[in-house]
């Protein structure tokens, strides 16, 4: 009997860090990723080159659904735009791939990986990579929290 309470034992152990994807977990989760990362999200906070910031520039929320399409939601000036485009895992589902086809700000489409941190119900950390308007190279960590 104690030989598969230790059998249990090491299985769960082998599962939970099969299922630990992410720099900053969770270390095991039940419910599917596609599941978890479907949803309607908005910035909770974000740190761009190191810096706190209270917003990223434009953008008020995203939108994840379950079948791969996704929708931007940001603000050009005072005006709210949407607009629509797919997301998949990539390869090893460490990472968001993002291609939104349609215009942002004046003929600037977005295409990008999100690399996961951190990926829960209730939070998605993400860090990523976008090029500046003077072209250089700003580095993002996200945290985004459900809307309400």
């Amino acid at each position: 009997m104690k030989k598969i309470q230790w059998m249990l034992v090491l299985a769960m152990l082998v599962i939970g860090f099969a299922g630990c994807k992410y720099e900053e977990g969770p270390f095991i989760s039940f419910i599917p990723k596609t599941e978890r990362v479907g949803n309607t999200w908005v910035v909770n906070t974000a740190v761009i080159n190191g810096t706190p910031q209270s917003s990223i520039d434009g953008f008020k929320k995203m939108t994840f659904f379950k079948e791969g399409a996704c929708q931007i939601i940001w603000i050009d000036g005072t005006t709210e735009k949407s607009s629509l485009g797919t997301w998949e895992f990539t390869e090893k589902k460490d990472a968001i791939h993002i291609d939104v086809a349609e215009e942002l700000n004046a003929a600037k489409t977005y295409v990008n990986d999100w690399t996961i941190l951190h990926l829960k119900e209730k939070e998605l950390k993400v860090t990523y990579i976008n090029t500046n308007v003077a072209g250089g190279k700003d580095t993002y960590i996200v945290t985004f929290e459900p809307a309400v």
